[in-house]
């Protein structure tokens, strides 16, 4: 005697979750074709790539990004490479204070007391 498999829909505080067309869900079919889902996992395989492509380099993908950047524009200041690697103002500017402390970039103030410019190390 064989079991038949029923799709049982997820449920939120014992709540089945419905669809915009008013249909449940069921736990297995629909992630396979989430946009969310699919990006997630796109982002997991890109992570494993990168890691097993620059691994013996021990750099972070935003630390790649910004060497990256740098390297292209030299000179860049803090607020033009955070506009070039859209990586946020505050994490930005913990990543480059640790790859400066690592010697990976090299700071220098410009005239403008706000404007620290980042550059590759010589």
């Amino acid at each position: 005697m064989s079991e038949t498999m029923v799709p049982v829909a997820p449920s939120v505080a014992g709540r089945a979750i419905v669809s915009r067309f008013g249909e449940s869900d069921t736990a297995v079919g629909r992630l396979e074709s989430s946009p969310i889902h699919l990006l997630h996992r796109a982002c997991q395989c890109a992570g494993d790539i990168f890691q097993r492509e620059i691994d013996e380099r021990e750099l972070t993908p935003r630390q790649y990004a910004i060497l990256l950047t740098v390297s292209q524009n030299e000179g860049l200041s803090q607020t033009h490479l955070v506009e070039k690697t859209g990586i946020d103002r505050s994490t930005l500017a913990d990543v480059v204070r640790r790859m400066l402390k690592k010697g990976l970039l090299r700071a220098y103030v410009a005239n403008a007391p706000e404007s620290v410019f980042v550059t590759p190390p010589q």
